[in-house]
C-alpha cells in the first residue's frame, strides 16, 4: 500500500507551475503592458479631438439646413485647428473655439492629408455635401481617418489601420 501512495503524490506535486514558468508568464506580460500603454495614451490625445471635430462638422451641417445657407469647416493644418464659417464668411465659432472661432487640436494632435481626398469639409444649403472630403487626426503613431460621404452626407471616423 505504501508503494502506491508514492507516485500519487508525486503526481500531484508536478501539477503546480514552476517558478520559472510563472517568471516567463510575468515577463511576457510585462513586455505586452509596456508596448501597449504608448498606443492607449496616443488615442487618448487623439479621441477627443475627433470627437469635437465631428461635433462641429454636424453643427456645420444642421447650420446650413437651419440657416439655409451653405457652411463650410475651414482647416487650418498648420495650427492644426478648424472653424465654421457660412458662405458669406461669417464665423460661426464653437464652445471650445477662441476669440476669432478657430478650435484647436490640443497639443501633440495634427492634421494630416487623408490620400487624394480633398479636406473641404462643406454643406449646401439642404445640409447635403457638396463633396467627399476627408482629414485624417495623427497622435503619435495613433492616426484617426475622418469622412464625409458625397451621397449620403454621412460623416464616419475611425482608426487608420497601421500608422506609420
Amino acid at each position: 500500500m505504501l508503494y502506491r501512495s508514492i507516485p500519487m503524490l508525486g503526481n500531484r506535486l508536478r501539477s503546480g507551475w514552476s517558478l520559472l514558468e510563472g517568471l516567463l508568464v510575468l515577463a511576457i506580460l510585462a513586455t505586452m503592458t509596456a508596448l501597449a500603454v504608448p498606443v492607449l495614451e496616443n488615442n487618448e490625445q487623439a479621441t477627443p479631438a475627433v470627437r469635437r471635430f465631428l461635433a462641429d462638422a454636424v453643427r456645420a451641417r444642421s447650420l446650413a439646413q437651419s440657416s439655409w445657407q451653405e457652411t463650410e469647416m475651414k482647416l487650418n493644418p498648420s495650427a492644426g485647428a478648424w472653424r465654421v464659417e457660412g458662405r458669406d464668411g461669417t464665423v460661426h465659432p464653437g464652445p471650445l473655439a477662441d476669440a476669432s472661432g478657430w478650435t484647436s487640436l490640443g497639443k501633440g494632435v495634427s492634421f494630416v492629408p487623408s490620400g487624394k481626398t480633398p479636406s473641404v469639409f462643406r454643406f449646401q444649403a439642404n445640409g447635403r455635401a457638396t463633396a467627399k472630403a476627408a482629414i485624417c487626426i495623427r497622435a503619435g503613431k495613433a492616426t484617426w481617418q475622418i469622412t464625409l460621404d458625397e451621397l449620403t452626407s454621412t460623416l464616419t471616423a475611425g482608426p487608420v489601420g497601421k500608422s506609420k
